[in-house]
């Protein structure tokens, strides 16, 4: 999934393994080996332990991407991205409930780009 309240450029650092496969026109497998070393030793992206790419040139060497692809869709990602989504699930009697908020890092007041319970 994505969504549509980013700033435009797919972040490296967050992006499922599907969806950079897309963009560069890479194996899908080979993409998928490296969001798992993104994602450090729990797998779990968003974590403590992830290990994030810090530009360009160590995500091309990391996939082997070459430069004229680099340089036709270089513009196209990001390293990070200031607004964050986050998911809550919580269980009571048989009933689920989901909130889900996309939010912007750093603003002050915090801005809340969407709140959504289901």
């Amino acid at each position: 999934s994505i969504t549509l309240w980013s700033a435009g450029p797919l972040n490296i650092n967050e992006a499922p393994p599907e969806l950079i496969a897309a963009v560069f026109s890479l194996d899908p497998k080979r993409t998928a080996f490296f969001t798992d070393a993104r994602n450090g030793r729990d797998g779990i992206a968003g974590t403590a332990d992830d290990v994030t790419v810090p530009d360009a040139k160590t995500f091309q060497a990391k996939l082997g991407i070459g430069d004229s692809a680099m340089k036709t869709l270089g513009n196209q990602i990001s390293f990070s991205d200031p607004n964050r989504r986050v998911e809550s699930v919580g269980q009571a009697e048989g009933t689920q409930v989901m909130i889900s908020v996309v939010t912007r890092l750093n603003a002050s007041p915090i801005q809340y780009l969407l709140w959504s319970e289901q």
